[in-house]
C-alpha cells in the first residue's frame, strides 16, 4: 500500500537534505522514523499494523512505516486518519488513505489537546519582538490549535495561534505570534509551527 504525504504543513522540495538533526528544544529524544515519545504517548497512538510507503505529492517515497511501528494520532476530523511525525526540530502531521492500515489506542470517544514539540517562543507583536512567554516541548492542553498565516510568504514567517489553555501558560494571553519551523525528513522540507492539535481518549 503507498499512502500520499498531504499534511497540513507545506512541503518543498529539497534536493541533497538529509533527515532533521536539530533539537529544536524537544524535552524527549524522538523514536527512530519518528514514532511517539513521552510525554505524547498517553494521548491517541496508532499502531501500523502492515509495512506501506508514504509519498510526497510527486510520488517520491518520504518515509516508509513498518508493522508495529507506533505514531501519535492526528486529529484530522472530515478527512480520515493521520499520523504526527516527531523529529527534533518540530513535527509533521500525514494524512492517511482510508484503508490505511492502523489501530488505534482509543476506541471510544476522543477529545482534541494542543501538543507542543518544540520550545515555542509566543509574541505580542507579528515582527516577534516583544516576548510574551515560551511554551515548553512536552505541553499537552485541552482545546485545538487555532492558527493563521501572516503575511503571504510560507517561508521564514510567522503565525498567529490561540487555544483553549494558552491563557493559562501564556501569562494570560489568548491569542500570540510564533516563528515558522522547518521539519526536513528524506528530500523533503515542511514548513509550520512546533504545536499542533493531537487526539486523547475523552474523560469519563
Amino acid at each position: 500500500m503507498r499512502v500520499t504525504l498531504l499534511g497540513m504543513l507545506v512541503a518543498v522540495a529539497c534536493v541533497g537534505c538529509g533527515d532533521d538533526v536539530d533539537d529544536g528544544g524537544m524535552s524527549s529524544t524522538p523514536a527512530p522514523n519518528g514514532q511517539v515519545v513521552a510525554p505524547y504517548d498517553e494521548l491517541c497512538v496508532a499502531t501500523i499494523a502492515e509495512p506501506f510507503d508514504i509519498l510526497y505529492s510527486f510520488n517520491e517515497v518520504v518515509i516508509s512505516v513498518e508493522a508495529g511501528e507506533r505514531y501519535l494520532q492526528g486529529a484530522r476530523l472530515f478527512s480520515g486518519d493521520s499520523i504526527i511525525y516527531i523529529a527534533h526540530a518540530g513535527q509533521i502531521e500525514i494524512d492517511l488513505d482510508v484503508d490505511a492500515p492502523i489501530t488505534s489506542t482509543c476506541t471510544g470517544r476522543t477529545e482534541q489537546f494542543a501538543a507542543v514539540f518544540v520550545d515555542t517562543d509566543v509574541y505580542a507583536d507579528r515582527e516577534l519582538t516583544r516576548p510574551l512567554c515560551t511554551l515548553e516541548a512536552g505541553l499537552i492542553a485541552p482545546g485545538a490549535v487555532g492558527l493563521a498565516l501572516v503575511g503571504q510568504v510560507f517561508e521564514s514567517s510567522t503565525y498567529v495561534i490561540s487555544f483553549d489553555g494558552l491563557e493559562e501558560h501564556c501569562d494570560g494571553v489568548n491569542e500570540g505570534f510564533v516563528a515558522s519551523t522547518e521539519v526536513t525528513v528524506g528530500s523533503s522540507r515542511h514548513i509550520g509551527i512546533g504545536l499542533t492539535t493531537v487526539l486523547g481518549a475523552a474523560s469519563p
